[in-house]
């Protein structure tokens, strides 16, 4: 793994716990997106200036599709095409994300890849 993915990782975990705030971008809340960028800024692979949505960073970096979830690539989550949740793989069938889909915490969170139902996709880009 490299050291960018490393720092990927832990990034997202320095965030387990955070609550859930949409669009939100620090400590003291953040959303799925916004965790993701924070990942990707700490690793210098982007600096947005702006946080994206999750369909934005699709968009972004859709080319780098793969078939497996590869610790530290990024998981998206579809309602038809569009991509509506964003996290971080940690092994091949665990991630990191900001979600609101546990009623006993809406928080930065491990959970498995399978917990949404939608349509998923792998981005591995490095």
């Amino acid at each position: 793994m490299t050291t960018k993915k490393n720092i990927i990782i832990a990034t997202a975990e320095s965030f387990i716990g955070t609550p859930y705030k949409h669009g939100g971008q620090n400590y003291q809340g953040i959303d799925c997106s916004g965790m993701v960028c924070k990942c990707l800024q700490a690793a210098d692979v982007f600096d947005f200036g702006t946080d994206k949505t999750a369909h934005e960073l699709w968009i972004m970096f859709r080319h780098h599709t793969c078939s497996t979830a590869n610790p530290g690539c990024l998981v998206f989550w579809f309602k038809g095409d569009r991509a509506t949740h964003v996290g971080v793989c940690i092994s091949p069938n665990l991630c990191i994300s900001a979600t609101t889909k546990d009623p006993q915490c809406q928080c930065v969170q491990y959970h498995p890849l399978d917990y949404r139902f939608e349509k998923r996709r792998y981005v591995d880009i490095y």
